[in-house]
């Protein structure tokens, strides 16, 4: 998998385009946005195999509310709601580490789908540090989504 360059992006037909991406890019820069791309973040220490990524989190959640119903499948070491820098508000996903990797198996299949605070929450493996290359689906990476709902966005047509 060729890694992800950010200075490739964009197409080179359209000079409108091109300019609007390059002063994004000088923002990001000035702002340090995209330092996580080259560098991972020395806060995070979390072992990768044991991480969960839970998105569609109902924004009143509480780190308590989801500790409860997560603790079920094992030990957690680590929960952590992902909060707006300057509101504090709930950016509706959070990571949870297990003690072992077979807890992390058991919320990640029997977790997926679980109701919450009246909302569907989806459980995923944490991919950011775990798969070499990994660049959010935000930035142009993702896996891709699934075949059978035509979301692929790099597929060969299908004769």
């Amino acid at each position: 998998m060729e890694k992800y360059n950010l200075f490739k992006v964009g197409n080179p037909g359209c000079k409108y385009k091109r300019k609007l991406h390059d002063r994004a890019l000088k923002r990001a820069f000035k702002c340090q946005c995209i330092y996580y791309l080259d560098k991972p973040d020395p806060q995070v220490n979390t072992v990768t195999y044991r991480t969960l990524f839970v998105y569609n989190i109902s924004y009143e959640t509480s780190e308590d509310t989801l500790r409860k119903k997560f603790e079920t499948f094992g030990e957690i070491v680590t929960l952590y709601i992902v909060r707006d820098f300057v509101t504090g508000e709930s950016n509706g996903y959070a990571f949870i580490e297990y003690a072992s990797s077979y807890n992390a198996e058991q919320a990640y299949k029997k977790g997926h789908k679980m109701l919450i605070d009246s909302r569907r929450v989806f459980v995923d493996w944490e991919r950011s540090r775990g798969q070499e290359g990994w660049i959010p689906r935000r930035l142009g990476g993702g896996l891709g989504g699934k075949k059978k709902s035509r979301q692929l966005r790099f597929a060969p047509h299908s004769s």
